[in-house]
Order: C-alpha cells, then sequence, then structure tokens
C-alpha cells in the first residue's frame, strides 16, 4: 500500500486539521450520531497491534464509548499488520458475530 495516512482522507499537505468536523472525522461523525437520539449501530472493530493506525484505533473506539448516547462497541485486537493475512483471520469472527440468523424455514445446503 503506497499512500500516506492524510491521503486518504483527501488532505494535501499532511495537516490533518483540516479535516476535524467533516464527513472524514470519525469522531465527528460519532458525536452527530450520539446526538442525534436515535438507536446506534454496534461496531465491531479489530486491529493488529502492529498496525500504525492501532493506537488511533484504540483511542477513537474509546472515545466512542464516552459519549452522551454512547456506541457498544466491542474491540480486538492480536499481532498483525495493516494488511489482508490479519483481516482474513478476523473475518470469521467477524461474521459469527454478525446479528444473523437464519429463517426458520429456510433450508441450506
Amino acid at each position: 500500500l503506497n499512500f500516506i495516512r492524510w491521503q486518504v482522507f483527501g488532505v494535501d499537505d499532511g495537516d490533518l486539521s483540516k479535516c476535524h468536523n467533516t464527513d472524514n472525522d470519525n469522531r465527528y461523525l460519532a458525536r452527530l450520531a450520539s446526538e442525534s437520539g436515535k438507536p446506534l449501530p454496534k461496531i465491531f472493530a479489530c486491529c493488529g497491534r502492529q498496525d500504525g493506525c492501532y493506537n488511533a484505533e484504540k483511542e477513537d473506539l474509546q472515545y466512542f464509548t464516552t459519549l452522551p448516547n454512547p456506541f457498544d462497541v466491542v474491540f480486538f485486537n492480536s499481532d498483525g499488520i495493516h494488511y489482508f493475512d490479519f483481516w482474513d483471520r478476523w473475518l470469521e469472527v467477524f461474521i459469527q458475530w454478525l446479528p444473523i440468523r437464519p429463517r426458520k424455514n429456510e433450508v441450506f445446503g
């Protein structure tokens, strides 16, 4: 992956403060959702401890749980980096976590 993190958020000069209170600011979006009073989605998150985003991920998720109308956050971590082999290991855990159950009349082969 040949990009610099701030480029993902549409910032050309590396000044991430330009993202504050925009649609590229996870905390801003979480705060708006919390203040809306509407039901909030549950959040499943997993991150490798060697991932460059690990600390920011933990901080954001902690913030989400401290809002007046907090998010229900499930966070897993293990050794790994921001890459497919890490995500592949956690995909089955995520699928099992999803609140999707077959209907009684459905038959699966």
